[in-house]
């Protein structure tokens, strides 16, 4: 069924909610998709699912924020904030006269709840009184721009910079009448400290290693972070994050919701086994690896990365053994075959030269019956990323990334359609694909399960 393929008086397409984070079908038998099109799996409605959308991304580290909830309905998201969330609030008072202290939030999410206020700029004004600078202010209304939808009156009422999204987007289910998400934002105060420097080390400023250790001691790991830690610059340095505390808690939270998922997907496979070999490929300085090696007991778990000092700082710190990866794939040494072989973010960057000689040589490196599991930037990634020219193929990529000392070249930005990681897939002996997820990691990267024959 394409896009705008309908059943009679409804809708019926299979697609990837943002609400629950799984693939799904997208169903109504009500031409008024905004209230009937619902997720198949948790019962989301397309305004949710596109907030939900812009609240992974642009505010990524929502988990470990102070979030209120203005007049929860009790719907999908709802349910998802609530859950999910460990800072969650959802007070039942008056939106237009609230007792919360001022800078009480990081976010304030309201869904279809402004159109019901007697007086909306009043509550979009109280709204904005409880935002920490760097706050923001998502919302949805069932109504059009015309009425209390202008970017121009919401600035006037709440005195917030305002971005609105307009979606039409069938692979999330979020298409029919009045989709559009409101952030309106507050900037953080220039009068505020100065940051503590670009990126901490293992043994950086005092006030950087009580942010990491505070977020370590919460999930049970290891608070050193080493200074050449790209991916924790990357987060760092994100603005999407109200304080750099925030930052740090997403960075070790993150990495540990990574390291669950990777043991549900090794249960699910193979179940009741003895311990395995694992190995973590493209490990960097231990982003999941400090998580994984408790996560995946009692198997045994290898890193390998391309930068000596990561997997020195990886053996030092969490007590893995390292293997030295290399820049053409067919020097890859590995010292053993194994299960499982799990690949995060890693084909998301690299160039058609060395994409399919990776899998192929990662491939080899499991013993007969063995997992390979990767995530990539797939049509999903393309929301975050804009949309990309594939080839003809479905292959797309640009050199340079978060990784400034490795060669443009060697490691880009890469997005591939699912036919073109099918017919690589189709290249390597007797494989099996047990399963394909898109947009299942970090809510955007497809996910891949292949079984060695």
């Amino acid at each position: 069924m394409s896009d705008n393929d309908h059943l009679a008086g409804g809708y019926d397409r299979p697609g990837f909610c943002p609400v629950c984070e799984r693939p799904t079908r997208f169903r109504s038998s009500d031409d008024f998709y905004r209230a009937h099109l619902r997720c198949g799996d948790c019962g989301s409605l397309p305004h949710e699912r596109a907030l939900a959308m812009i609240l992974a991304r642009r505010r990524p580290g929502w988990r470990g924020q102070r979030l209120h909830e203005l007049a929860p309905g009790g719907g999908a998201l709802s349910r998802k904030l609530q859950r999910e969330c460990a800072a969650y609030t959802a007070r039942s008072e008056d939106p237009e006269a609230r007792t919360f202290p001022d800078q009480s939030f990081e976010l304030v999410v309201a869904l279809d709840v402004l159109q019901q206020c007697e007086r909306p700029d009043r509550a979009l004004s109280e709204a904005a009184r409880t935002l920490r600078p760097g706050g923001a202010i998502l919302f949805t209304l069932p109504v059009g721009h015309e009425a209390l939808g202008r970017a121009e009156r919401i600035h006037a009422w709440s005195g917030l910079d305002v971005e609105v999204t307009r979606f039409h987007d069938p692979t999330h289910g979020i298409v029919g009448e009045f989709t559009d998400v409101y952030v309106a934002r507050s900037w953080p105060s220039p009068t505020r400290k100065a940051s503590p420097p670009a990126v901490p080390s293992a043994a950086g400023p005092p006030a950087v290693r009580q942010l990491c250790e505070a977020a370590a001691q919460a999930v049970g790991v290891s608070a050193d972070v080493h200074a050449g830690d790209a991916i924790f610059r990357f987060i760092w340095e994100h603005r999407s994050f109200a304080s750099k505390a925030e930052a740090v808690r997403y960075y070790f939270t993150d990495g540990a919701r990574s390291a669950a998922q990777v043991r549900a997907i090794v249960d699910r496979w193979m179940p009741g086994t003895p311990p395995l070999e694992i190995l973590e490929f493209a490990s960097g300085y231990g982003a999941v690896t400090r998580h994984a090696r408790a996560a995946l007991a009692p198997h045994r778990l290898a890193a390998c990365d391309i930068h000596p000092a990561a997997n020195a700082f990886n053996a030092r710190t969490f007590s893995v053994p390292t293997i030295q990866s290399a820049t053409v794939p067919e020097e890859l040494e590995l010292p053993q075959a194994f299960d499982v072989i799990f690949v995060l973010s890693f084909f998301s960057h690299m160039p058609r030269s060395t994409w399919t000689r990776w899998l192929q040589r990662l491939y080899r490196g499991l013993r007969p019956g063995g997992l390979l599991l990767f995530t990539t930037h797939g049509l999903a990634s393309m929301a975050q990323m804009g949309e990309k020219p594939l080839e003809a193929d479905g292959f797309w990529f640009a050199p340079g990334s978060e990784q400034h000392d490795l060669d443009g070249g060697d490691y880009g930005q890469t997005v591939t359609s699912r036919e073109f990681v099918d017919a690589q897939i189709a290249t390597l002996p007797a494989a099996e694909c047990l399963q394909y997820e898109p947009g299942y990691w970090w809510g955007h990267q497809d996910l891949f399960v292949l079984r060695r024959g």
